[in-house]
């Protein structure tokens, strides 16, 4: 997970603005998570808004694909988005959309097989909220903020100069597969979730 947010890190730092397509870009969202949507996972991580996106088009990018696995064109096509063709990820692609690695698809899946979840401070306002994370029953110290998520719990509720505040989360629903927005982070199916800012 390091090695995603670094590549991402890298890119923004080459290029100043964040490795997404346009449609990510103009979605109006503060903070975009890169969830489940058009993967067979059956836990279900989205935006809530009117842009869906796995983690394809973010690690396309970072990774310098033209092609998805099975042909299909990524956003970065003729290099569009990272004109540099600077490969910051070096990631495992694999035959199927089924194994750890990079699929056919473009998902970048987790040892388990279930896809990465990354969310990036859209806005650059210093707060990423992923959207799972965000949920209030996920908080772990009870915040009553409902948009106030996992690392930055304490710097929303409670002002803290040297909590840092990640712009970053990459995280994965761990061996089960799982994932309960009805449960606090360290219960229930959310108690092995491997997350990044931890």
């Amino acid at each position: 997970m390091s090695q995603i947010a670094m590549a991402i890190k890298s890119y923004e730092s080459t290029y100043n603005h964040w490795p997404v397509s346009t449609n990510a870009e103009q979605s109006g969202m503060s903070d975009f998570t890169f969830g489940t949507y058009g993967t067979k996972t059956t836990t279900t991580v989205t935006n809530g808004g009117t842009i869906e996106a796995n983690n394809s088009e973010l690690i396309s990018i970072v990774m310098d694909a033209v092609a998805f696995g099975d042909g299909r064109p990524t956003p970065n096509v003729g290099h569009a988005l990272n004109p540099q063709r600077n490969a910051w990820l070096n990631a495992k692609n694999v035959s199927d959309i089924d194994s750890p690695g990079v699929g056919l698809d473009g998902v970048y899946r987790d040892p388990w097989g279930n896809p990465y979840i990354i969310t990036i401070d859209l806005n650059r306002d210093g707060n990423c909220r992923d959207s799972f994370y965000s949920i209030e029953a996920e908080s772990p110290f009870g915040n009553t903020n409902p948009r106030a998520s996992g690392a930055e719990v304490f710097q929303t509720t409670y002002p803290v100069s040297n909590v840092p505040q990640p712009r970053i989360m990459v995280w994965s629903f761990g061996p089960d597969g799982k994932a309960d927005p009805n449960k606090k982070p360290d219960e229930g199916a959310n108690k092995d979730n491997v997350v990044s800012w931890r």
